[in-house]
């Protein structure tokens, strides 16, 4: 690990310019947050949320006073979203783990 550090780092700590902290660094000093990063740039998902928005609004005017049990559904569903987020980045982890370990147990 000291040679992916000095290759980022001066002997000071400061970051040499030009240089990209290492990934380990980053992760170390809790710089990382897949979740946080990712925006998709696909417009039709920005359409559908729009659209859903939109949706969502009508509804709770449509409901009156029984529009909190709408938004007590929404946030079950982001939970649940939340938790099929973090499998799909787990599963997508191992794989690429795997990917790598038999890349080079090949050479």
């Amino acid at each position: 690990m000291d040679r992916i550090l000095r290759s980022s780092f001066t002997r000071t700590g400061k970051k040499d310019k030009g240089q990209k902290a290492s990934f380990l660094k980053e992760l170390y000093d809790g710089k990382l947050a897949p979740a946080e990063q990712i925006c998709p740039a696909d417009p039709e998902y920005w359409r559908l949320c729009r659209e859903a928005g939109q949706e969502e609004e009508r509804l709770k005017k449509m409901l009156g006073k029984e529009a909190p049990r709408l938004e007590e559904m929404r946030d079950k569903y982001r939970q649940a979203e939340g938790i099929l987020s973090y499998c799909h980045f787990v599963y997508g982890f191992r794989l690429g783990v795997r990917l790598m370990n038999e890349f080079y147990q090949e050479e």
